[in-house]
């Protein structure tokens, strides 16, 4: 005698495994990007940006993937550098200005203190692509950044990627800056503010599709296995 049950366990446990692990992949490996909200006041403004002016209030977005990589380079191990699923947006004098070409900055140990800092690669490097949104006068956008510095050696654990910051976290006032340059003699012009506001918005982690193809079949093959054990 054969006993048809036990050998249809068997046969169908490796299946039984793999829909199991589909399922748990399914789970955890969920895009989940971190965005911040911030505000704050102009403090100084070069005349040739006008209408902007010291007083203007701005407002604006700040969205990293908690899960990119650091791109940092190797020789300095106290800097990582993150880009992937940057994108900042600026609001100010009713102007917007965006930017998806920049990367976040986290400095751990050495001799500095340990600070925070996102950045239109543009902007600093002067490579990539500047910001979109209107000119002023003769001045095109060219970059935006927000700079976070604490007397500190220890806010931060390591280099990783911060899943929260708080604007009282820093004992320096944290600063907006905005570049603009002179698309005819090449000269820049910019403005200074000090942020009021900076909050975490976290938003509900959104499976990417191949996680979602993974958690059907998943289901599918568990689903499946049920059966045949039925039978």
């Amino acid at each position: 005698h054969i006993n048809l049950g036990k050998h249809m366990k068997i046969r169908y446990a490796p299946l039984a495994v793999a829909c199991a692990w589909a399922m748990t992949v399914a789970a955890t490996a969920q895009a989940a990007p971190i965005t911040y909200t911030f505000g704050g006041t102009l403090d100084s403004v070069d005349a040739a940006l006008s209408p902007l002016a010291a007083g203007d209030t701005f407002t604006g977005t700040l969205s990293i993937e908690s899960t990119a990589p650091n791109v940092g380079d190797p020789g300095f191990p106290d800097t990582g550098v993150y880009s992937a699923g940057y994108s900042m947006n600026v609001t100010v004098h009713g102007y917007t200005y965006f930017s998806s070409d920049g990367e976040v900055s986290v400095h751990h140990g050495g001799i500095y203190s340990d600070s925070f800092a996102a950045v239109n690669k543009f902007g600093v490097y002067g490579v990539g692509t500047p910001p979109t949104g209107p000119s002023l006068g003769l001045f095109q956008p060219s970059g935006f950044a927000l700079l976070f510095s604490s007397n500190s050696s220890n806010l931060f654990s390591s280099t990783a990627l911060p899943s929260n910051l708080a604007l009282s976290s820093f004992d320096e006032p944290s600063v907006f800056l905005m570049a603009f340059r002179d698309a005819n003699s090449q000269d820049f012009a910019g403005g200074q503010g000090t942020l009021t506001s900076f909050t975490q918005v976290t938003a509900a982690p959104v499976p990417e599709a191949s996680t979602s193809a993974m958690l059907a079949l998943g289901l599918g093959a568990l689903a499946f296995v049920r059966r045949r054990q039925a039978s």
